[in-house]
């Protein structure tokens, strides 16, 4: 996903860019089904994860990408409070008390329903009534990205670099010892 066939595959060869560029499939599988795991089902979400690899003077860039809720729907949003009879009521509680993001206290800045359609929609739920719990309460943490970035799979990327940059010398070293050889000849 931003290298070219003809930069990946040199002469049969496996590059460091198929290295990376492999890595990165595994990685947006796994976000992907992390997705799935914590019931983050409506699609959008899942189908905006994706990444770039690219040149970078003699290096390679890698950039992940997904929309900007999927930080919301990771580390969750505290809602802005419940408050009397109505919470005691219906049970009502912050679900994420300690994330960084946070809804404000003003009756005409909840949250658009539209956010909610869909996923109330789906459980024939009203979506005025989801946005009303959401704003409130927040949203609960999913840790979708967290827990896979926290599993490190950088380590496993820098191995097969490691050994993909050994095989490359290797080959660079044997390919000049053959061509002084072959000059060497009368």
């Amino acid at each position: 996903m931003g290298f070219f066939d003809d930069e990946i595959v040199d002469a049969g060869t496996i590059t460091m860019g198929l290295v990376v560029q492999t890595w990165g499939d595994e990685l947006v599988n796994q976000l992907v089904y992390s997705l799935g795991l914590n019931g983050i089902d409506d699609g959008q979400l899942a189908n905006s994860v994706r990444y770039e690899v690219t040149k970078n003077g003699n290096g390679l860039s890698f950039k992940l990408f997904f929309e900007d809720y999927g930080v919301f729907q990771d580390e969750g949003v505290r809602g802005t409070g419940v408050f009397g009879e109505t919470a005691k009521k219906n049970g009502w509680r912050q679900k994420a008390p300690s994330s960084r993001f946070s809804f404000k206290n003003t009756p005409n800045r909840k949250p658009s329903v539209k956010h909610f359609k869909t996923w109330a929609n789906k459980r024939g739920i009203n979506p005025y009534v989801v946005r009303e719990s959401v704003w409130r309460q927040g949203l609960k943490p999913t840790h979708w990205f967290t827990r896979i970035i926290d599993e490190n799979p950088f380590e496993e990327l820098s191995v097969n670099l490691s050994v993909k940059g050994a095989e490359s010398i290797e080959m660079s070293i044997k390919d000049i010892l053959e061509n002084n050889g072959n000059n060497n000849r009368v």
